[in-house]
């Protein structure tokens, strides 16, 4: 009996640091994500201040809100595995 709980608390402890390690991985994914969506942010700005060109600004609005939405889906990832 000993050794069949002792198997159990194993096999919980290493799900516990995978769960772990895949919840930093996500961390760090989001902060990534939140880094490059401030730097689509300063262009946008440093666009709308020299010129307007449409297309410039089309592309990085549409990069933008990919980066947007990839962040929320990291954020609810990891919510999930937070909550678990």
């Amino acid at each position: 009996m000993r050794k069949v709980n002792k198997m159990y608390q194993n096999a919980i402890e290493e799900n516990m640091k995978s769960m772990r390690a895949y919840v930093t991985e996500l961390k760090e994914n989001v902060a990534k994500l939140e880094y490059q969506k401030e730097l689509l942010i300063d262009r946008v700005l440093e666009l709308e201040a020299g010129y307007d060109d449409l297309n410039c600004h089309w592309i990085i609005i549409m990069g933008w809100n990919l980066i947007s939405n990839l962040i929320r889906h990291f954020r609810s990832q990891l919510l999930i595995y937070v909550l678990i």
